[in-house]
């Protein structure tokens, strides 16, 4: 059997109870580092993600020829922008046992609703195609001009959900020899 689990701001305190004892049943768990790192005593094999994702799915479907159960460690919801969707592909009938994710978290954190918000991944996509998507928003926030420079971001930075609160960036838009960075 393959689960998807997703982990949220809180890590492991944040599991629901069945993702928890799916997690016990695991005999493999892949994920990040950080992922990881919230179950040292976990006596299962652990398998960082590092390398192509298609040998992760290569090595999954090898223990489970073997009789182990898998679970994949993801953050948020596996299935938005996340290792769900590949995971799924290759195995139907895996579990996807979702957790907020940090667009949630951080909309609650900072008491705004976000049912008009727009999203997109940057991870392992091409800066144009970002740049599109940026253009066609009618917020003034985020949209780019020729003088953008390719470095910066504005929003919450990568980490937040692992820390306290939210790190904002701020730098999109102007030169800076760095990103000026603020805790909320």
């Amino acid at each position: 059997m393959v689960y998807v689990i997703g982990m949220g701001a809180r890590g492991r305190e944040g599991l629901s109870l069945k993702a928890l004892r799916r997690l016990e049943e695991a005999e493999v768990l892949i994920g990040g580092r950080r992922h990881l790192a919230h179950f040292p005593d976990h006596p299962g094999e652990k398998v960082p993600v590092q390398g192509p994702l298609e040998a992760l799915l290569d090595l999954a479907e090898a223990r489970l020829k073997e009789g182990k159960k898998v679970a994949f460690l993801a953050s948020g919801d596996p299935l938005f922008y996340g290792i769900g969707k590949r995971v799924l592909e290759r195995f139907p009938g895996a579990e996807v046992h979702p957790a907020p994710t940090a667009f949630q978290e951080a909309f609650a954190r900072l008491k705004l609703p976000w049912d008009q918000a727009r999203f997109f991944s940057l991870h392992g996509r091409p800066l144009g195609g970002v740049l599109l998507e940026l253009s066609l928003s009618p917020s003034p926030w985020s949209t780019p001009t020729p003088s953008t420079p390719r470095r910066g971001s504005l929003g919450p930075s990568w980490r937040w959900a692992w820390t306290p609160g939210p790190t904002w960036r701020r730098g999109l838009g102007r030169r800076t020899k760095g990103c000026e960075a603020s805790r909320a």
